[in-house]
């Protein structure tokens, strides 16, 4: 009973820590402020003032990831590798540009948080598959 025990926990710590969770397809389902759409630049792409509006993003089991960011009705694209250490996310893009964000994951919901001229912008998402 305690070798099981003992296996389970180690199993749960290393799913914690290999980014488990994550892989699957998201999408936007909030974000806060408002105000701070005109400003965010999810992944670096630039938004030209056009304000951000969603993003789905596909986190894939090898690390990789694929996203489509709308900037009014522009679609960017970014695709890269991604990781997870605790409660930070990493994204590195196509040109090994990093970006980090605080995240906290629950059930299917996703948050990414970042500081935009000193109040925390938050990207909600919704897990819409596991694959």
């Amino acid at each position: 009973m305690k070798m099981t025990m003992r296996i389970a926990g180690c199993c749960v710590l290393l799913a914690f820590f290999s980014g488990c969770g994550l892989p699957g397809r998201w999408e936007t389902e909030t974000f806060k402020p408002e105000l701070a759409r005109e400003s965010f630049a999810f992944l670096g792409t630039d938004p030209q003032g056009l304000g951000f509006k969603r993003t789905n993003i596909t986190f894939y089991e090898d690390g990789r990831y694929d996203a489509e960011i709308y900037y009014g009705t522009e679609l960017h694209r970014s695709s890269g590798d991604w990781e997870r250490y605790d409660s930070k996310l990493t994204f590195v893009d196509a040109d090994g540009k990093p970006y980090t964000y605080d995240i906290e994951l629950k059930d299917n919901k996703l948050r990414l948080v970042t500081p935009i001229k000193g109040t925390d912008v938050i990207l909600t998402m919704r897990r819409t598959s596991k694959k």
